[in-house]
């Protein structure tokens, strides 16, 4: 067995305890999504239901929205995004319109949006 060295079992021991304790040091902030999303999606999306968009339960697992950067650039500018991606084109065909842009969202929200969608739907 190879020792390891004073700094590398620091840093263990730390990942250790996030581990162990469930925690993850790279979500977003929760509450704040939940006022985010309150504030500018709820009126058309719901977590688990379709509204006049789609229910947002698990949306990572689509399009490419696991990269924040892409869903960020899909929030900031839906038109653009949508000129050259079918999957936002088969959204507005499916549900009759087309996301309102929000040109103010930062990538910090869309990790705090997410995180509070990731644990609504863990919840429900």
């Amino acid at each position: 067995m190879i020792p390891c060295k004073p700094s590398g079992r620091r840093l263990t021991l730390v990942f250790s305890f996030f581990i162990a304790f469930g925690m993850n040091v790279w979500a977003g902030d929760i509450a704040a999504g939940k006022t985010l999303f309150m504030g500018k999606c709820a009126s058309c999306h719901n977590i688990n239901k379709k509204l006049a968009g789609p229910a947002l339960a698990g949306l990572e697992s689509r399009h490419k929205w696991a990269d924040h950067n892409e869903l960020l650039k899909w929030i900031n500018n839906p038109a653009a995004y949508m000129a050259t991606d079918p999957y936002t084109q088969g959204l507005k065909a499916e549900y009759g319109s087309m996301m309102l842009g929000f040109a103010d969202i930062k990538l910090k929200d869309v990790d705090d949006i997410v995180a509070y969608i990731n644990d609504a739907a863990a919840a429900s």
